[in-house]
């Protein structure tokens, strides 16, 4: 059933009894000749009896007479709801099951927790190995090892081993330029 577009708001004035004159003479010729239109107004000459009907109906219903102020009463004696009650009526978290997120949520606070406490850990010992690294260093023969525990404990006592080294150490042989090799080549 196919109603015409532009009759469906006239349609509906005419089944609630709003449309009146000539413009209602007019759709009715229209509905007549017209199955679609016509279908379309029976239905909605149900539905507005259907509502016409329940709006008599409601003005039978007598409400007592103390309705309001017992209504008022008793909305008064209600006491609000917590925080946590307002929180936990929140409906995505009614659907949670507390059985389960509980733990959870503590294993997810501990394994954090023993992630930052381990590189403290690490954090505690290397402060406490720069003294006898240092000191290895200075009992030993320099080595590349020495070194490179010395410079992943930290970058001043790899400074501080080397320039003692500099100091404690005798010349070595002369450096040499273009011009001075010229010199020692003329002496031999």
């Amino acid at each position: 059933m196919n109603v015409c577009e532009n009759n469906k708001m006239a349609l509906s004035l005419l089944a609630t009894g709003d449309l009146r004159g000539e413009e209602a003479a007019h759709l009715r010729a229209h509905v007549d000749s017209c199955p679609g239109c016509r279908g379309y107004l029976g239905q909605l000459t149900s539905v507005a009896g259907d509502l016409a009907g329940a709006a008599a109906a409601k003005s039978e219903i007598e409400v007592p007479v103390n309705f309001h102020r017992d209504l008022t009463r008793r909305i008064a004696a209600e006491k609000p709801r917590s925080l946590w009650a307002e929180v936990f009526a929140f409906p995505g978290l009614r659907a949670l099951n507390w059985r389960y997120l509980a733990p959870t949520i503590g294993v997810a606070v501990a394994a954090i927790a023993l992630l930052l406490w381990i590189p403290g850990l690490n954090r505690a010992n290397t402060k406490s190995s720069i003294g006898p690294v240092v000191a290895a260093v200075a009992d030993q023969s320099p080595t590349l090892g020495t070194y490179h525990d010395l410079a992943n404990n930290s970058w001043d006592a790899l400074d501080r081993e080397l320039t003692r080294e500099a100091a404690a150490a005798p010349s070595g042989p002369p450096v040499l330029a273009v011009s001075s090799l010229a010199r020692v080549i003329s002496a031999d």
